[in-house]
């Protein structure tokens, strides 16, 4: 969403009303045809939605990233994790469709789905097959838009135009630019999806494909392309992807959903918009819209209201909803819009129920729904260390989850456990301190509550060993739902994500593709300890795995585990191999040669390691060449890559986009410290950076550095915090608010530990 045409919109509530109800008069009425209906398909009936021929209403939330994401070290396609934890979140919050651009709008980048004219790449396929797998999976309907307005990191009309050196501009009339688009939306409709074996075109989990975001296109472009969509796919609807209604759009008659999106929030205009759509018969959904306020307008409630009670106004969807990180927290997105459920801010928490409750109504439910802890849905202690005095545990959450307990046992895996922490801790506190650690070996799981107190299911259990051997240890978890933590593994193995309530739970499992003698390995220097789950189908008999532990990799010794447990429905057993030393690697091997290939599975794999007090945390050098090594930024902020010679060579520094407070945010565990190079315009006073500081990143503390001043071309400051303490996050801050938005510049960053 450019704040740019956010601006515009605003100024357009003024002056839009009138001339938009003076031409109801114009837009002709049309006889209720239900286009779309086929079984559990959304159709359309005149200006109401139907599935499976009851009247359909929703409300939902905007996952632009879930098939390829921004808010990564680099731009990356997000785990099957947090595709998955974003969808449930939604779910609990009472959606029943969401937005998603990076489905269908994923072109010129290498991790597009069109990387090149005419080239698609197969991996950014099979990510976005899973998203559309798991929504439907979770009954989730999506809907895709096609396009963007605008030059994002996912790409949008500019990349066609780019491709043919044209200008912008032409994307709507150049007849090679719009075949090279048709292709595009041709390839992504006959896509068959690796999971489920079905075509785009042919999914119900599909509600609407969208011509684009925030277009401003002519109407007979939109025509052109809503026709060749349903000239390939006549099941799904199609939404006009234009940013506000166009009243020479409105009688096109392969277009069934019309669109509009609201910075700041307006009843007056959504309003006005309805009655559009209603002479033109059809419905409208609501795209986007500032559920925060942040840019004034009607208040929510008044706005939540006006849409249930307006029938013509088939749903809406919020503007963006973020999950869960994979090693702790939650996503963060620094747009001012960004949602985490239940919320990091009492407005935030009360905000989100009333989306909440407002789904509900739009779903024809009563109230709130209680909430549940989705089957499988654990939390995962992602690291545990020792600082030289306390253990610092790391967790990923969970969705429902509000609040976390830890618990601690210092007997073993299986208890007495002690409650450390009573519902103490939101995912906003992870890395959390154990304030009473004590000597020798620790086991730490952890607890979610949801805001009703609802207990769900404990986390694996994770050690840590402070006393028998010499130095800290860190834990390393993989569930794998993918190799990315394997170090190598043979060809015939794949996952099994299905009939999870067989497996305690356990939504992803290694199995093999035929009944031989298959094997993973794991790389970690000085591992200490390996523990891991299998699962064997109870009409075969057991053929225990095998493990082999090796120094170098090559020369391999193999290990009797110790054995637990021999129950379940399919039968669990957890294997453990612990005090090892000299053990770099760790190889599981199947032996089950006689049965069938799919026994036995593997579960989860937990990992502990040695990390000696003579190697500290590695210090980090950032050059800003990119966000890789940051934790968070704010929206405006870019790389100036320019004039280095200005800079002493300096190849790429931060700068702002406009004259505003822009942040951004390092993290590192126990940061001792932090050094900044900025440089300052000399055509304008030097206004300098603010600092701050903090433990969990949410309270923050300002703290004077220390600035020596270097000169040169640009004014050159060396901004330095030292002997930090219990410290794991540093903030830096843009002051200079009435000069020009390109200074001053933030160049290298140092941190250590």
């Amino acid at each position: 969403m450019s704040l740019f045409y956010r601006a515009l919109h605003r100024l357009s509530v003024l002056f839009i009303i009138l001339p938009l109800l003076l031409a109801l008069n114009v837009v002709s009425n049309h006889p209720p045809i239900v286009h779309g209906a086929m079984p559990n398909f959304v159709s359309r009936s005149g200006s109401q939605l139907l599935l499976n021929g009851q009247p359909f209403r929703f409300s939902g939330a905007n996952l632009y990233w879930l098939g390829l994401d921004e808010n990564t070290a680099s731009i990356d396609y997000p785990t099957n994790f947090r595709v998955d934890d974003a969808l449930t979140t939604a779910i609990e919050m009472g959606a029943t469709v969401v937005r998603a651009h990076t489905l269908g709008t994923s072109v010129g980048c290498s991790k597009c789905i069109e990387p090149a004219l005419g080239q698609f790449n197969e991996e950014a396929g099979v990510k976005v097959d899973y998203a559309i797998m798991s929504a439907g999976k979770l009954g989730v309907k999506l809907v895709i838009p096609f396009t963007d307005n605008y030059k994002y990191y996912h790409g949008g009309k500019s990349t066609f135009t780019g491709w043919r050196g044209v200008n912008e501009t032409d994307f709507y009339t150049n007849p090679q630019v719009i075949n090279d688009f048709k292709q595009y939306i041709s390839v992504i409709l006959n896509r068959v999806n690796t999971y489920t074996g079905i075509a785009y075109k042919d999914d119900p989990t599909i509600l609407a494909w969208e011509t684009g975001n925030e277009l401003f296109p002519p109407a007979s472009w939109t025509g052109q392309i809503a026709d060749y969509i349903k000239s390939i796919d006549a099941n799904h609807l199609v939404a006009d992807g234009r940013y506000g209604l166009d009243l020479t759009a409105l009688s096109l008659n392969n277009v069934d959903l019309y669109s509009d999106h609201f910075y700041p929030l307006s009843v007056v205009k959504l309003n006005a918009d309805v009655a559009l759509s209603q002479q033109a018969n059809k419905p409208m959904i609501i795209g986007e819209y500032d559920w925060a306020n942040k840019d004034g307008g009607s208040p929510l409630p008044d706005f939540l209201a006006t849409i249930e009670n307006n029938s013509g106004i088939a749903g809406d969807f919020y503007w963006s909803l973020f999950g869960h990180n994979d090693p702790n927290g939650y996503v963060q997105h620094r747009d001012g819009y960004s949602l985490h459920y239940p919320g990091d801010t009492s407005d935030m928490r009360n905000r989100a129920q009333l989306l909440r409750l407002h789904a509900n109504k739009q779903s024809n439910l009563t109230g709130l729904t209680p909430s549940l802890f989705p089957n499988g849905f654990t939390p995962l202690i992602t690291s545990l260390v020792n600082n030289g005095s306390n253990n610092i545990l790391n967790w990923r959450g969970v969705a429902v989850a509000d609040r976390y307990s830890i618990e601690r046992s210092t007997n073993d895996s299986g208890g007495p456990w002690t409650v450390i922490c009573d519902e103490c801790v939101s995912d906003n506190d992870s890395p959390w301190s154990d304030p009473a650690t004590p000597p020798g070996k620790s086991w730490y799981r952890v607890r979610p509550y949801s805001l009703t107190g609802l207990a769900g299911d404990y986390s694996a259990v994770a050690l840590i060993d402070n006393g028998s051997v010499s130095g800290r240890s860190s834990v390393r978890v993989d569930d794998l739902n993918d190799w990315s933590k394997t170090y190598s593994h043979t060809p015939d193995l794949s996952f099994d994500t299905t009939n999870s309530s067989y497996f305690e739970g356990d939504i992803s499992r290694v199995r093999r593709n035929k009944a031989t003698n298959q094997e993973i390995v794991w790389k970690q220097a000085d591992i200490i300890s390996f523990e891991t789950t299998s699962f064997f189908w109870p009409s075969e008999g057991v053929s225990q795995i095998s493990f082999f532990i090796s120094k170098d990799g090559l020369s391999w010794n193999q290990a009797t585990p110790s054995l637990q447990g021999g129950s379940g429905n399919w039968t669990k057993y957890t294997y453990s191999l612990n005090n090892l030393s000299n053990t770099n690697y760790i190889k599981l091997l199947w032996n089950n040669t006689g049965g069938v290939f799919w026994n036995p599975q593997v579960g989860r794999v937990v990992i502990t390691s040695l990390v000696s007090d003579t190697d500290p945390i590695p210090a980090v050098e950032d050059n800003l060449s990119d966000w890789s090594k940051t934790y968070a930024h704010s929206a405006n902020l870019s790389f100036d890559t320019t004039n280095s010679r200005y800079f002493e060579g300096d190849a790429s520094r931060v700068k702002r986009n406009s004259s505003t407070a822009e942040e951004i945010v390092w993290k590192q565990l126990n940061l001792k410290n932090f050094n900044a190079v900025t440089y300052f315009w000399t055509g304008e006073p030097v206004s300098q950076f603010s600092f701050f500081t903090s433990e969990d990143g949410l309270n923050w503390n300002e703290v004077t550095p220390a600035i020596t001043n270097g000169g040169g071309n640009w004014l050159k400051y060396n901004c330095s915090l030292t002997n930090l303490s219990g410290i794991n996050f540093i903030k830096l801050r843009w002051n200079n608010l009435n000069g020009v938005f390109w200074n001053a510049q933030v160049s290298k960053v140092n941190l250590s530990s």
